[in-house]
């Protein structure tokens, strides 16, 4: 750049680059129709300096190079390389772990089974296969109707409930909130690979809104195989029992889920594939999307403890 590439500052008597915005409101004005250019641009900051001063005249001391002339692309060529300084790529997620190892291919020896009963996560958890296994466990506990309570059971060491000895609330998982309590449960008669998940909670209008959502996403949304981005509810009942503790009588009978948002980026092995860590970004964003196109609701908690899979 040349001198001719900045001016000075007739308020402030400082260099300033031609085109910016100080420039154009004093151009604007009236006040650059013979301006002072003892200034040169420092090609190292771009920004403009005196000529006079330390800086611009190491400047000029250095002997300028000439440009190269831009070489016209061939006929035959479809694609060149940009002109001019490249970019540095940016760092891949992968760079904050060093030693991460490859992320394993999940194989499940113990849980839910599907019709083809494939052995990896890609083939066993595809909309249809999970839309399968959806109905199948809505015919085995269909039998619960609206007013069953939850008795207290024995298994083993762990207190847990039964609803008409149809399902089993086998053990605790989680920690008791205002939100409720969630029971990892079993099918009477069933396998261990029909695991499925209760949840215990007030029977209150919020909490029966909550199950209402959660019924019109299973049948509109993954049972017509339109998202997969919901856990399924399998049944309900609200105890009539009046002597239950209130916020032991609404209970939802609901799809198992493996794990959390929050679990998946505290894994090395996750966040070190970058593809994957996009992967659950867009997950993230669609589930929301779908969800408040869907039920035209507002989620409030949208903590990463709260995207499960």
């Amino acid at each position: 750049m040349s001198d001719k590439d900045c001016v000075i500052n007739p308020l402030t008597n400082r260099p300033i680059k031609k085109g910016g915005a100080i420039y154009n409101r004093l151009l604007k004005k009236g006040l650059l129709d013979n301006p002072k250019t003892d200034c040169v641009i420092n090609e190292k900051t771009g920004r403009a300096v005196r000529a006079s001063g330390k800086v611009g005249k190491k400047i000029a001391e250095k002997p300028v190079k000439p440009k190269e002339p831009v070489k016209p692309k061939e006929p035959n060529q479809q694609y060149s390389k940009p002109i001019g300084p490249v970019k540095p790529k940016p760092k891949p997620i992968s760079a904050v772990y060093k030693k991460a190892k490859k992320v394993p291919v999940i194989k499940d020896k113990e849980d839910t089974p599907f019709v083809d009963e494939p052995t990896t996560v890609t083939g066993k958890y595809n909309l249809p296969n999970r839309v399968n296994f959806i109905n199948k466990v809505k015919t085995l506990v269909k039998d619960i109707k609206d007013g069953d309570c939850i008795e207290p059971k024995k298994f083993g060491d762990n207190n847990g409930y039964t609803v008409r000895n149809i399902i089993n609330l086998e053990k605790r998982i989680g920690t008791e909130s205002k939100f409720g309590v969630i029971y990892l449960t079993t099918i009477a008669g069933e396998s261990n690979n029909y695991k499925i998940a209760s949840k215990l909670f007030g029977n209150n209008g919020g909490n029966k809104k909550e199950i209402d959502i959660m019924n019109f996403l299973t049948e509109n949304m993954l049972l017509t195989q339109k998202s997969r981005h919901f856990l399924a509810l399998y049944n309900k009942t609200a105890c009539l029992d009046k002597k239950l503790k209130p916020k032991m009588r609404l209970l939802s009978i609901n799809e198992l889920a493996h794990g959390d948002l929050k679990s998946l980026i505290e894994t090395k092995s996750v966040m070190s594939n970058d593809k994957l860590v996009i992967n659950l970004y867009i997950q993230t964003m669609i589930s929301i999307a779908s969800f408040q196109k869907a039920t035209k609701y507002s989620h409030a908690d949208t903590h990463y403890g709260n995207f499960l899979y």
